[in-house]
């Protein structure tokens, strides 16, 4: 069966790749690299998928904020990877709220 995804949040980190914020199947969350290149045009193994419902969610939650409060003068790209997590936690505490 496929997997049913909807994109929330993307931040282009460099001329060749993005941080993509999905939704897979209504209950989870997966933040990965996505590449365009002339060899490959597509998601990478670099990322994260965790479930939404299973309790973590909050301690996620807290993680970004810390990360936000603390790190954020430090971060790459200007902080642009801390958007789209912004982004996503936006998107799915609607979700959630449903």
């Amino acid at each position: 069966m496929a997997q049913k995804q909807k994109e929330v949040a993307r931040v282009k980190l460099n001329d060749t790749s993005d941080l993509v914020a999905a939704i897979i199947n209504n209950e989870k969350l997966d933040l990965r690299i996505y590449v365009n290149t002339n060899s490959y045009s597509g998601p990478t193994k670099r990322g994260v998928r965790f479930y939404l419902f299973d309790g973590i969610w909050p301690q996620f939650k807290k993680l970004i904020e810390k990360v936000d409060n603390w790190t954020l003068a430090f971060l790459t790209n200007d902080g642009r990877e801390l958007l789209v997590f912004k982004h996503a936690l936006r998107f799915i505490e609607k979700v959630k709220g449903k």
